[in-house]
């Protein structure tokens, strides 16, 4: 099974769950990929992936800024 762990964090508390579940999805002995969203330019090709995480803080009751440019 492969993992994409995607996430965007402003303060770094996302960061550190993210981190937590890499190291999680690792210790059960699956693939696991883990980038930090910075801007609408990363391609992705989700198809390659099982599983996929999103994480974000919230703003404005809203993900973050990058996240919200990268799935439109």
């Amino acid at each position: 099974m492969k993992v994409l762990n995607l996430y965007f964090s402003a303060t770094g508390n996302t960061e550190k769950v993210a981190i937590r579940i890499s190291e999680a999805v690792q210790e059960l002995g699956r693939e696991v990929d883990t980038l930090k969203v910075t801007g609408k330019d990363i391609e992705i090709d989700i198809l390659n992936y099982n599983f996929i995480f999103v994480g974000s803080g919230v703003y404005a009751q809203l993900p973050g800024t990058p996240l919200i440019d990268l799935f439109r």
